[in-house]
Order: structure tokens, then sequence, then C-alpha cells
């Protein structure tokens, strides 16, 4: 699979869970990582563990 569609992958889940939806509300990205962790073969592993990190170290920042 191309790099740029596992990249896809990883953020396009994230964001259709972490928004609102006509059939539910948005989760909270704990929840949403949580699901995601369960899924995680899902994943191309590097890419996903440099996602959790980024988000993690874009949280400490703001």
């Amino acid at each position: 699979m191309p790099l740029g569609a596992r990249i896809i992958r990883i953020t396009d889940t994230f964001d259709a869970l972490t928004s609102d939806r006509p059939y539910r509300k948005a989760m909270k990205a704990e929840t949403t990582f949580e699901i995601m962790e369960k899924q995680k073969e899902l994943y191309d592993p590097e890419l996903y563990k440099l996602f959790c990190l980024l988000y993690t170290k874009s949280k400490l920042l703001f």
C-alpha cells in the first residue's frame, strides 16, 4: 500500500471518530485512541506510533 494511503488510513479514522456525525456525537481523543489501539493491526505500525507521538506532543504545546 502506498505511503500516502497508509497515512490517510490513520488520519481519516481519527477524524471520523472525533467529528460529529448525524447519528452520533464526536468522541473524545482519549476514547478514539482506545478504539484505534484495539484495531492497531489495521495500521502501519511505525506510522501509528508516530501519529500517537505527534498527537501527544502537540497537545503538550497548546
